[in-house]
């Protein structure tokens, strides 16, 4: 995809365009069902457009120009449970590689971090693979666990009262 300044993004639920889904779940199945041998179809279950909007998991598209780019998901836990007792959970922050370069995982987590808010939660977790200074790092996030799964995976955790980080929020 060629950036242009006429490129409209946007941020939608997977409720409202369901067609996304099989796009989407191709995606995750690619890049973490087959190296954990979930199959094509509990992968596509998983991206099921009929949840009902409220509830979760709630995945979220960025679309450019009306065509998916990027995605992620708020669930009640990951795919595994890094650390048990702990909710929600942000999942598959996912961008096309045609899409890098945009921002738009920054946009999808800073939306989820809202949805979240709004739904009542009071902290965000996630698992990544990336030690210090990712995308997460940069919004507020703090490392509270680590644990080996697939490699290593440091598991963070965003307090939702005070948000994402105010000198990031603009940037």
């Amino acid at each position: 995809m060629n950036e242009s300044p006429q490129d409209r993004v946007d941020i939608v639920p997977l409720g409202s365009c369901p067609q996304f889904a099989p796009v989407i779940a191709s995606w995750v199945y690619f890049q973490w069902s087959v190296p954990m041998r979930r199959s094509w179809e509990n992968t596509l279950i998983r991206y099921d457009p009929a949840t009902p909007a409220g509830a979760l998991p709630a995945t979220f598209v960025a679309t450019i120009n009306g065509a998916p780019a990027a995605m992620a998901s708020l669930r009640i836990t990951d795919s595994y449970d890094f650390l048990p007792g702990t909710t929600p959970w942000i999942c598959n922050v996912f961008v096309h590689d045609g899409a890098r370069g945009r921002g738009l995982a920054t946009l999808l987590c800073r939306h989820i971090v809202e949805y979240a808010r709004e739904q009542g939660f009071t902290e965000l977790f996630l698992a990544t693979s990336v030690e210090s200074n990712s995308l997460y790092h940069g919004l507020g996030f703090v490392e509270v666990h680590r644990v080996d799964y697939f490699g290593p995976k440091f598991i963070l955790r965003l307090p939702l009262e005070t948000g994402i980080a105010e000198s990031k929020a603009h940037g």
